[in-house]
């Protein structure tokens, strides 16, 4: 078949002529030339060359203020007064809650004692000790010739017990007041003056399990005791020579007293050799101590019961306790 010849299809009774392909094309590209031809005819060049202009400009002008504007929010000068201000806020807020629980704990190790002070209180607030021996044995630790070749100085190591405490007053007489239900109670208790402030003890023993055990038996009664250890510092003083070999044995005997303490026979005779012994000159100030110790010696050897003796070995270690702290 030529390729120049169309070609006639009828249907439904009309005749339609498809064209050669060289036809259709000549068709296609005659079409695509006047198309050109009436572009060409209405093209402006000078159009286009303002349409790039203004697209340019305006591209640029746009792209100017907004590195202008991130500039200037890099260096806004609130924003960073702002941050310096939190920063040493933030600062000076740590060093103060570090310097307030420096304080604190420091406050904490070097007074364990907290205790009570108003008048309706009558027991401290509980504290613990690391001493499960119960006391220490106060020893002579110095003894040192006085200028004046008459006195020497003499430092006792601090006591240490477990005692039964019924409460704390700021006044005697109200220590005196509360004392009078652990006497009708038929427990026997010493009024403590320390540092301003009245202390009744009850019960003086040398391990806290002791303690615990004889509290019970308050707590029984009606009574409200509290177990806690107690103890005094070790102070230096002068005395003459004869004075100071007498108290230096103090301590060891009184410890001993207090462990041994149901053996009253022989605790007896120890004190009594202890207190012959007492200086004839210069003793003034051990009077208390040697009265004391007397009175002890006649508890023992009537055979007071063990909750009394406790008593009165308080009351001779208060008396040694005054005597230290004195600057003869």
């Amino acid at each position: 078949m030529d390729k120049q010849k169309t070609i006639s299809i009828r249907m439904n009774g009309k005749e339609t002529i498809i064209p050669s392909e060289n036809k259709a094309r000549e068709t296609f590209e005659d079409s695509y030339k006047e198309q050109a031809a009436t572009l060409d005819s209405n093209y402006d060049p000078d159009d286009l060359i303002e349409y790039e202009k203004r697209d340019t400009s305006d591209t640029t002008n746009w792209y100017d203020s907004s590195v202008k504007k991130q500039r200037n929010r890099k260096l806004n000068p609130s924003a960073i007064k702002t941050f310096a201000v939190a920063g040493v806020s933030a600062t000076l807020i740590g060093l103060t809650l570090g310097f307030i629980l420096l304080r604190l704990f420091v406050g904490i190790g070097e007074d364990g004692d907290q205790t009570a002070t108003s008048d309706n209180a009558n027991t401290d607030t509980p504290t613990t000790t690391t001493d499960d021996a119960g006391s220490e044995t106060g020893t002579d630790t110095s003894s040192e010739v006085g200028t004046d070749g008459s006195l020497v100085a003499y430092t006792i190591d601090p006591m240490q017990a477990f005692v039964i405490q019924a409460g704390v007053f700021s006044t005697v007489e109200k220590a005196e007041t509360w004392q009078t239900q652990f006497t009708e109670a038929a427990f026997p208790s010493m009024v403590w003056e320390h540092e301003g402030q009245f202390r009744l003890f009850a019960g003086l023993f040398a391990t806290e399990q002791s303690a615990d055990i004889f509290a019970e038996q308050m707590t029984a009664s009606g009574l409200e005791p509290y177990v806690r250890p107690w103890q005094t510092e070790a102070t230096a003083i002068e005395l003459s020579s004869e004075v100071e070999a007498w108290i230096s044995a103090f301590p060891a005997l009184w410890q001993e007293s207090l462990k041994e303490i149901g053996n009253a026979s022989a605790l007896a005779t120890d004190w009594q050799t202890w207190v012959d012994k007492y200086p004839a000159q210069n003793a003034e100030q051990l009077q208390g101590v040697q009265q004391a110790s007397q009175q002890l010696i006649a508890s023992l050897s009537s055979g007071a019961e063990t909750k009394q003796l406790q008593i009165e070995l308080l009351q001779l270690w208060e008396q040694y306790s005054g005597l230290v702290k004195q600057d003869s």
